[in-house]
């Protein structure tokens, strides 16, 4: 017979606990239980003190032997009351389901980790695009710019790489399937990984699109059946029958920091000049505390660049031709900038501010 159960039953026997009382807390049948008080004579109370086995009050651990605050039957040591010694904690952790975006950002810091080890002590030279939006994409431009670049390290894909034209929310006059955004978008890629070490690619608001689409329409509990990181279906290949692209990282997030510069595609947009990459460079350095001495953002399809209490700061433009909504009658003030970003490092992973920029086409 166990002792410990033994135990167990006696001191609850001793609270005023009836045998199915027992039984139910500790996990045992009532037989059981009957058999456990009957080996100290279940004679009452007074029995069970005067048996020498509990003497005045005995605390959960001098019971199941252990300081925990659960015994090794799996009793917690509550039931004890007042008399359990220890400090209390609660049964259960925190749930990470509820919680999504943490696997985001343990994505992007692995991310950061591997390109700051890998170019540690070396000079490095980041090409940077935005706001590609295949298949509206300037494809020309890109094989030049790409062309051109050839000696930089590291390719940034700022969000927007695909469209998503299909899941968009907005009315349209014409079909483009995501199968053939997905296919342009990863014969593209390729392209790019074929010519440089690493490529680094975030999400977009268009990329998130799809996230969007699937909890509009998909059932909750349906929705672990439906992958919604799109870019990380393009590099992976299983779609279209491809391999995995090694060299080429997916955030899993809107931003990444590499070295000591952040590249971000915000949601936020204002009209206001060079005012969008202001506040985010803000929000990194008040609210997300996040040092950085460069902020590079996609988005807005603007492009100009500042320095503003010692931060580099750049919006980038796009790389995408005009959109037939944007000659419609609903006009805006501002036009489309064509452009992309050269950044270069110096050996110690600081960005150099004088040979890093905007480069209008």
């Amino acid at each position: 017979m166990n002792l410990n159960e033994k135990h167990a039953c006696l001191q609850l026997k001793e609270k005023g606990f009836s045998r199915k009382e027992i039984a139910e807390r500790l996990g045992l049948t009532e037989r059981q239980v009957k058999r456990r008080l009957a080996a100290n004579g279940d004679r009452g109370k007074n029995s069970v003190k005067d048996s020498g086995i509990i003497s005045g009050t005995i605390s959960a651990n001098e019971i199941f032997g252990n300081s925990t605050s659960k015994s090794k039957l799996g009793i917690e040591e509550e039931y004890f009351g007042e008399q359990a010694s220890g400090e209390f904690t609660f049964p259960f952790s925190k749930d990470k389901s509820l919680f999504r975006h943490e696997e985001g950002d343990l994505r992007r810091e692995g991310i950061s980790d591997l390109i700051a080890r890998k170019y540690k002590g070396k000079k490095a030279k980041i090409l940077y695009m935005a706001d590609l939006h295949v298949p509206f994409t300037m494809y020309e431009a890109v094989t030049n710019i790409v062309n051109e670049h050839r000696d930089a390290d590291i390719v940034v894909i700022n969000g927007d790489l695909l469209d998503l034209f299909a899941v968009s929310k907005f009315a349209k006059d014409k079909e483009v399937a995501m199968r053939r955004e997905l296919k342009e978008g990863r014969e593209l890629v390729e392209f790019i990984a074929k010519r440089f070490k690493d490529v680094v690619i975030t999400e977009g608001n268009h990329e998130r699109r799809l996230k969007s689409f699937i909890k509009a329409v998909i059932p909750t509990d349906l929705q672990f059946l439906f992958p919604q990181d799109i870019l990380q279906i393009l590099v992976n290949g299983e779609v279209l029958g491809k391999e995995k692209l090694a060299n080429v990282h997916v955030v899993g997030s809107w931003w990444v920091k590499l070295f000591d510069t952040i590249f971000a595609h915000p949601d936020n947009y204002t009209n206001a000049n060079l005012k969008t990459v202001q506040n985010t460079s803000e929000y990194f350095s008040i609210i997300e505390n996040v040092w950085h001495r460069a902020c590079v953002i996609g988005h807005t399809h603007r492009a100009g660049s500042i320095i503003s209490g010692e931060v580099l700061l750049m919006e980038t433009g796009c790389l995408c031709y005009d959109m037939d909504y944007h000659h419609g009658s609903k006009f805006s003030r501002t036009k489309w900038t064509r452009a992309y970003s050269v950044l270069n490092y110096d050996e110690k992973s600081n960005i150099i501010f004088n040979d890093s920029k905007v480069v209008f086409l």
